[in-house]
């Protein structure tokens, strides 16, 4: 009786055993997977933050240019618009200039008539 008592302890005592090996390995087993989901997810995260960094600096440039984009147009049409007023503003001077001319050339063969006008008339017959 008492060999076969110390055999089913020593059976139940190794049965225990080998469940707590077991539950060990399985919780070693476990803590592993876990480590690499932690890591993967860790990797994952790391690339949506490396993706939202590149879309940012992306809009962040391409806003960048459009505002470069646009002060360039701007400018030229500036440029443009500038070059037109000057232009309609020489035409205009140069109109004025004309017209003083033209009105003080008109007046200086006006009186240059008057004057010959006023000199005394020579008969026609002399002429001929």
């Amino acid at each position: 009786k008492q060999w076969y008592q110390r055999r089913v302890a020593i059976t139940a005592g190794n049965k225990l055993q080998d469940k707590t090996i077991n539950n060990l390995l399985n919780k070693n087993i476990l803590n592993t997977r876990k480590k690499a989901i932690s890591k993967h997810i860790n990797k994952l995260q790391c690339k949506n933050i490396n993706n939202l960094q590149n879309k940012i600096i992306n809009k962040l440039q391409s806003k960048s240019i459009n505002n470069l984009l646009n002060k360039s147009i701007l400018s030229i049409q500036n440029k443009t618009i500038n070059n037109f007023q000057n232009k309609t503003i020489n035409k205009l001077q140069n109109k004025t200039i004309n017209n003083l001319l033209n009105k003080s050339i008109l007046s200086f063969q006006n009186k240059t008539i008057s004057k010959i006008s006023k000199k005394k008339k020579v008969p026609t017959a002399t002429l001929r």
